[in-house]
């Protein structure tokens, strides 16, 4: 049994390090982007705000994880592990918003049609998308909040 715990934290290890590289990496250079220039574009707003999600999503992967190996008796009674998994919910959540803003952006930006609803929507995307990105935000934590008194029963 203990070599299997040890071959999850590394296999564990591995995956965290290659999130944190990746997702660090596009957090600095849009930051950094955004020092410089003063100003974020649409798509560089929409992928730090991917980018940061996942990067706190991992590090609350990298913690429940570890809790998990170390002990499951520990597990099942750690206030700490149910608000992690609450954490954890929230994140995984608007992430996947994040990741599908970013899609409909490149759809929109990109696809030729007449229609004059899509039309009107290429138009506006970029002005619209700080606050769908806010209310992704908002929609995350509440669709989080019942997992928080699923959790406590």
């Amino acid at each position: 049994m203990f070599p299997a715990i040890i071959i999850g934290l590394i296999i564990l290890g591995i995956e965290f390090i290659t999130g944190i590289i990746a997702n660090g990496l596009m957090i600095v250079v849009n930051c950094s982007e955004w020092i410089r220039s003063r100003k974020l574009t649409c798509c560089d707003m929409i992928l730090t705000s991917l980018g940061i999600s996942r990067f706190f999503l991992q590090c609350t992967i990298i913690i429940n994880g570890t809790i998990f190996q170390l002990s499951q008796d520990m597990n099942e009674q750690c206030a700490m592990s149910r608000t992690m998994a609450v954490v954890w919910t929230f994140l995984s959540i608007l992430s996947l918003w994040f990741a599908t803003w970013i899609s409909v952006f490149y759809c929109v930006k990109i696809a030729n049609f007449s229609q004059p609803l899509f039309l009107c929507l290429k138009q506006r995307i970029s002005g619209l998308m700080p606050q769908l990105l806010m209310g992704s935000f908002l929609v995350s934590l509440v669709t989080c909040l019942p997992s928080v008194n699923a959790i406590d029963r």
